[in-house]
């Protein structure tokens, strides 16, 4: 199996995506890129719903070039692609996925609203550990995964991330922090590929 070929098959299952539907609201996860961001952008104008949140000021994955900090650079884009302040919700609060998780649902309903059905939108290689630590903290709301448009190239960044991907969600999943998810022979020869040639 080639390094591109097991990359592609990790990121195809860590770009979890379902069949767009309507929802009560748009959560946005943190991370290094405003592809998310645009991404909700979308949604909202094709009226998928009409509230958007996220609650990150920076992670381990934190673009550093952000001077004001992931939340604030996300309502920015937001309003420059013409979203209404009313429709916005966000708060400085979280710096990892799981807390993202464990206050994504209070913070909506402290803003008048209890979801029944959300989507998540995150980069692709954070989607499924996404949905999997909000399914977890969240058992009785249903999230639609729907991941941001991004094209990736095969490189030493990307691949350390896809190890790195794949690591966590094992590790989170002994913790608890997350529902365990099904790794098959073939992802595990992917990401075993993955680890012993990494560059």
């Amino acid at each position: 199996m080639t390094r591109e070929k097991a990359a592609k098959i990790i990121l195809d299952f860590l770009c979890l995506k379902d069949q767009l539907k309507n929802a009560d609201a748009i959560f946005i996860l943190g991370g290094s890129s405003l592809s998310p961001v645009k991404k909700a952008a979308v949604l909202f104008k094709k009226g998928f719903s009409d509230k958007i949140f996220f609650t990150s000021y920076g992670g381990t994955f934190t673009n550093l070039e952000w001077k004001d900090g992931e939340a604030k650079m996300y309502y920015k884009t937001l309003r420059a692609l013409g979203i209404p302040d009313k429709n916005i919700f966000w708060k400085e609060a979280t710096d990892n996925t799981l807390d993202e998780a464990k206050y994504a649902i209070s913070f909506m309903k402290k803003r008048g609203v209890a979801p029944k059905t959300v989507i998540l939108i995150s980069r692709p290689v954070h989607q499924r550990r996404a949905f999997a630590t909000f399914k977890k903290q969240n058992p009785d709301v249903r999230f639609i995964n729907i991941p941001a448009d991004e094209k990736f190239s095969i490189d030493k960044k990307l691949i350390e991330r896809l190890i790195g991907e794949m690591d966590r969600l094992k590790k989170y999943a002994e913790k608890g922090d997350l529902e365990p998810q099904p790794l098959n022979r073939k992802l595990h020869s992917a990401w075993e590929r993955l680890r012993k040639e990494p560059d």
